[in-house]
């Protein structure tokens, strides 16, 4: 048996915002939006599109983790805030690419 994977990077196009996996509001990476402030019951972060990424820059949670994962630029990452229970991905266009060969 034999795999092989292939690791095309795919275009970063939106941001999805979810709260309580709910999804709260969609921004587009493919224009830079500048910064965004979402609020939920548990607090408020702020964030930051720039050149087809995002990025936390301030969160009113204890102990900021969140502003400590850097930048997400490619489909599939997310940035994650427990204590909001707020988490931030990155959708994109879909490619039919194998992942994966079985003999």
């Amino acid at each position: 048996m034999k795999f092989y994977t292939e690791a095309r990077p795919r275009p970063a196009q939106t941001l999805n915002i979810f709260g309580n996996n709910i999804l709260l509001k969609r921004l587009s990476l493919t224009d830079d939006a500048g910064t965004h402030q979402i609020e939920n019951a548990k607090g408020r972060i702020t964030l930051v599109i720039r050149n087809k990424s995002a990025r936390i820059i301030n969160a009113n949670c204890r102990h900021q983790t969140c502003m400590q994962m850097g930048t997400i630029n490619a489909v599939g990452q997310s940035l994650v805030c427990i204590p909001q229970q707020l988490r931030l991905s990155i959708e994109g266009q879909e490619e039919s690419t194998f992942d994966g060969v079985t003999f």
